[in-house]
């Protein structure tokens, strides 16, 4: 059994560090940035797995004028 795939592994600290600044660009409330680690069944951002980590970028990216996502 194979089990764990590449995108269901821990994020990289790249993804965390990445979080982390778009966080500080979007000023995302403590009570979403919750919202996430409870859906995903984690307490912090270390615990997603490197899909959640993803999703998360790109919902964050899309709320900031003009990025790319």
């Amino acid at each position: 059994d194979r089990g764990v795939t590449a995108t269901e592994g821990k994020p990289t600290p790249e993804q965390c560090a990445q979080i982390r600044s778009l966080l500080e660009v979007v000023k995302e409330a403590e009570e979403e940035q919750e919202k996430w680690f409870s859906k995903a069944g984690v307490q912090s951002l270390e615990e997603l797995t490197a899909e959640q980590a993803g999703k998360i970028i790109d919902f964050i990216t899309k709320k900031i004028p003009g990025a790319k996502s």
